[in-house]
């Protein structure tokens, strides 16, 4: 089975180098096409690239539009998150409705705090696959579109966690996020969060894990204001035991002991590592940001959002099950979405 797997930022380049392991695993043959060209396209910066796709991707677009015919070969086209030239090609009833076509699938770009919103830009598309159950049980039944359609749930960043792992006393790591929290003062906050917790544990590294470096993505649609290196400059004292990584998610997730973060899908990658993992959203000003109610919402039956006391004591918490089970699904979703094709292909 040939699947096109199209990406043009940073959080697409993520999401198709993950399919790209993922789906290859389960027998399918997978290509990654970067959109260099396309009206959406932010800057992937060579480090970006080659931390996610070490061999970089399969197919330079060499044209802005993804045209018929140059996916015409492949079985099924899967994306995150839909740009303009894609969003007009599903919506042209005439070529969707003909049978020398691919499956369109789309899933979420992480987490959604517009569930509604997401699933509008995506009606047109073959099959979708909401984040959660409780999404489906939502808008399952209301989602509407120019056809009949697939919805099912999951998400390749929120897999089961084989274990739930305990605080090995190793390193801490902040995983940033470029608009949350969305003021100054807010920022600057969490910096000082950060430098408390490094001073009362010397022997540990608190690591703040960039999502990009400071020169990098500098048209992205989230634009990072104030960048934590240059907070941290704001402060007196830095301690020796503060540093700042762009690794791989992959690479800090295997070295991190705990996780922290504010409204990142990092929370959920965490989780599907098995890493104790800590959710804070009252920080200062967080009635700026929307997404802190959102995060909230999100997780507020998981047991993960935590105090400021119990953030600067690293006093985590596990997943509850329930939460856990309704959000986190194991390798059968991949299962799932080869179903989906086939049973696509039968009917076209």
């Amino acid at each position: 089975m040939k699947i096109l797997l199209p990406f043009y930022d940073d959080s697409t380049l993520l999401f198709a180098a993950k399919m790209k392991e993922q789906l290859s695993l389960a027998g399918s043959s997978c290509s990654t096409y970067y959109m260099a060209h396309t009206r959406d396209a932010a800057d992937i910066s060579e480090r970006q690239m080659k931390i996610n796709l070490e061999k970089g991707p399969d197919i330079l677009a060499d044209e802005r539009v993804i045209s018929a015919d140059s996916i015409a070969d492949y079985d099924a086209v899967v994306v995150c998150k839909v740009t303009k030239e894609l969003r007009a090609l599903v919506n042209e009833r005439r070529y969707m409705a003909g049978n020398n076509r691919p499956c369109f699938i789309a899933f979420q770009p992480g987490l959604e705090f517009t569930p509604e919103k997401g699933i509008h830009n995506r009606r047109n598309f073959d099959v979708l696959f909401l984040n959660n159950q409780q999404d489906v049980d939502s808008y399952g039944t209301n989602i509407g579109g120019s056809r009949r359609k697939q919805v099912a749930w999951g998400h390749p960043y929120f897999m089961k966690p084989t274990s739930l792992l305990d605080d090995a006393g190793g390193d801490v790591y902040f995983f940033a996020q470029a608009i949350s929290p969305k003021s100054y003062n807010g920022r600057l906050h969490m910096a000082e969060v950060l430098k408390a917790i490094a001073l009362a544990n010397p022997e540990r590294k608190m690591v703040v894990k960039l999502r990009h470096l400071p020169t990098e993505n500098t048209v992205h649609v989230h634009k990072e204001e104030y960048n934590y290196p240059e907070l941290f400059g704001d402060l007196w004292d830095v301690p020796d035991n503060i540093e700042f990584s762009a690794c791989s998610m992959k690479e800090a997730l295997s070295k991190a002991s705990i996780a922290i973060t504010c409204t990142s899908t990092a929370a959920m990658d965490a989780i599907s590592a098995g890493v104790p993992t800590i959710v804070y959203v009252d920080y200062v000003e967080n009635y700026k940001d929307r997404l802190a109610k959102q995060m909230r919402r999100i997780f507020c039956e998981s047991g993960l959002v935590l105090p400021l006391k119990s953030v600067l004591h690293l006093d985590y918490q596990k997943p509850r099950k329930t939460w856990l089970d309704g959000h986190f699904r194991d390798e059968t979703i991949f299962k799932d979405l080869i179903q989906a094709i086939t049973e696509f292909q039968k009917t076209n």
